[in-house]
């Protein structure tokens, strides 16, 4: 069973760059965020200075392990990104005994909208979105797997895990609506809210959950499990990942976030929608607050439920002639060994739900600091779950251009550096720039852009004087 659980766990502690995404700080707390800001806090969107606003395609991957690195030396991203030599073995393990984590997330905004009215606004958003953890994976179990069984220092060693080991995956479609308000409007403040409701197409899930285990390695081909209770559950192809495989429908949920922003003092002419207000203060200080991702998917199409059951020590042999591309393979050969049941029942998935907090103080008309916190919720045991993050900011914003620096502490423990620019309809940025620069040894991954465009006119009209239309074709 080690060989079971470290397939499914490993896959998510790896830095991989085609992974997942997480919050773009350097453009999600923007007052131009728009439909790149409406993941974190969805009222973004309500009396923003601009009335329009058409996303043509945005993306955002993120993927950060504590386990697996790459030495600074190799150069592991850039020479992903731009088609260098990466070596066989680019990833080091950790050798500190203890537990693990991975998380990783996928963002793909498609086309968009948003109709800004003032005191009131609306959007449709769609997207492709997928979000992966894995938690208390112990040393010894990653070791095993990393030296495919060739470790001798652990050959005949008895291991015993006293944490419960989670690894989830869960990736969907999203077509979601945006609606919200302002509640109060003077000089002296405002508070405004806003609410996402989307449904979901669910592509592909895992969930894994092992009990605290005791385990042994007799050889290459051996492990001997005691008293092992795991629950494996997923909705994939199990024969196959080509493209279409992944994307294939296989479950359905509804899903919603929320959230409301307060400001004080509130300045009307600095969300007026023309050029000038960027030489206008909007606001001294905001305040946001809003629940992420509370939803939940049914999958009823390729799914499987595996539980193992092994009292006392039980033997799995062969394995290093067990072919582990194949799922039913190793299934079988699991249930056969160390004993327990499969069968073709669905089940559910919960969102990676949190709760985010963040506040904005502007110091000159267009020089802004931000300190925002994301704290996991985690009620549920099949739930993939986002890391925890503090991070703070300062950008520099007008219209048509914006320039964002934040230093982020993930998983309250470790610190990264990230830079985010804006030009007109073209955004783009990184909250792991060391990393992309292969500057630091290599645990983490993050790179976003966005294509779109804002306009206080409507689509495909000529421009006023004094007020922007990027839609216009005269």
């Amino acid at each position: 069973m080690m060989r079971l659980l470290s397939v499914f766990g490993l896959l998510l502690l790896m830095v991989i760059p085609s992974s997942h995404a997480q919050e773009m700080w350097g453009i999600s707390n923007s007052n131009y965020a728009g439909n790149m800001g409406i993941f974190l806090n969805p009222s973004t969107i309500v009396h923003a200075p601009y009335r329009y606003e058409l996303n043509l395609i945005a993306f955002d991957a993120f993927a950060e392990n504590n386990y697996f690195f790459s030495p600074r030396d190799r150069h592991f991203v850039p020479r992903t990104l731009f088609g260098g030599d990466v070596k066989e073995r680019a990833f080091l393990p950790e050798t500190a005994a203890g537990y693990y984590d991975g998380f990783s997330h996928l963002l793909v905004i498609g086309p968009s909208y948003i109709r800004n009215h003032g005191d009131h606004a609306w959007g449709i958003h769609t997207a492709l979105r997928a979000s992966a953890s894995a938690q208390n994976f112990p040393e010894p179990l990653a070791r095993l797997l990393y030296e495919r069984y060739g470790y001798a220092p652990y050959a005949g060693r008895k291991f015993e895990s006293e944490k419960t080991l989670r690894s989830d995956i869960v990736s969907w479609y999203e077509l979601g609506g945006t609606y919200g308000r302002v509640v109060f409007d003077s000089e002296k403040h405002m508070l405004k809210w806003a609410v996402s409701g989307n449904l979901l197409i669910g592509t592909n899930a895992l969930h894994l959950q092992a009990d605290p285990i005791a385990y042994s390695v007799a050889d290459t081909g051996t492990v001997i499990a005691t008293d092992l209770d795991a629950r494996l559950r997923y909705a994939l192809d199990p024969e196959g990942s080509t493209l279409g495989n992944l994307l294939a429908p296989r479950g359905a949920g509804l899903g919603t976030t929320i959230g409301v922003t307060y400001f004080k003092p509130f300045y009307r002419g600095g969300f007026d929608c023309n050029r000038s207000n960027d030489r206008v203060k909007k606001y001294k200080y905001r305040i946001g607050a809003s629940l992420i991702d509370i939803g939940h998917i049914r999958w009823f199409r390729q799914t499987t439920q595996v539980d193992i059951n092994a009292q006392g020590n039980r033997a799995w042999t062969q394995l290093d002639s067990l072919r582990f591309s194949s799922m039913q393979a190793v299934q079988n050969s699991a249930v056969n060994a160390l004993g327990g049941t499969i069968s073709d029942a669905g089940f559910g998935s919960w969102l990676p739900t949190a709760l985010s907090v963040q506040a904005d103080y502007s110091i000159l008309p267009t020089v802004y600091a931000n300190l925002s916190w994301v704290n996991r919720i985690r009620f549920a045991p099949n739930q993939a779950v986002r890391g925890n993050q503090v991070t703070l900011s300062a950008r520099y914003e007008t219209r048509n251009f914006e320039a964002n620096i934040n230093s982020n502490l993930y998983e309250y423990e470790r610190i990264h550096l990230g830079l985010g620019l804006r030009y007109r309809f073209l955004v783009i940025g990184t909250d792991r720039l060391p990393e992309l620069l292969g500057l630091n040894n290599t645990r983490s991954f993050d790179l976003y852009f966005g294509l779109k465009f804002q306009s206080c006119t409507q689509l495909f009209k000529r421009s006023e004087p004094d007020c922007p239309g990027v839609f216009s074709l005269r």
